[in-house]
């Protein structure tokens, strides 16, 4: 079940209602402290991942995306690359954005 759990199948686990469920992943929700610490057991032992939407609203998706005009010169791969590898080996997923630009404006071999 492993990457694909639901919240019926969490809620099944920890025997509560899916709103419950719903609540413990909600930033500032009131529940009870034994609900509390019921789900997130029940979640880990399904391999529960929340999907990214719900990482976007919660402003935590750990996603950075460095934008780059061009990569004509030797310099900017590898300062991408590292980047990229630092970024990664503290947690975050790195998406590259291109920027339009007229080919040989910045730079001539």
């Amino acid at each position: 079940m492993a990457d694909n759990s639901t919240f019926i199948q969490i809620a099944a686990r920890a025997r509560v209602g899916q709103a419950a469920v719903s609540r413990v992943f909600t930033p500032n929700a009131v529940l009870s402290v034994k609900t509390t610490e019921q789900m997130p057991q029940a979640a880990r032992e399904l391999g529960y991942r929340p999907n990214v939407p719900r990482s976007l609203t919660t402003g935590k998706s750990r996603l950075m995306g460095p934008t780059v005009a061009y990569l004509e010169t030797c310099l900017y791969p590898e300062v991408l690359e590292k980047l990229s590898s630092a970024l990664q080996y503290q947690g975050y997923r790195v998406l590259t954005f291109m920027a339009s630009h007229k080919a040989g404006k910045y730079c001539k071999y």
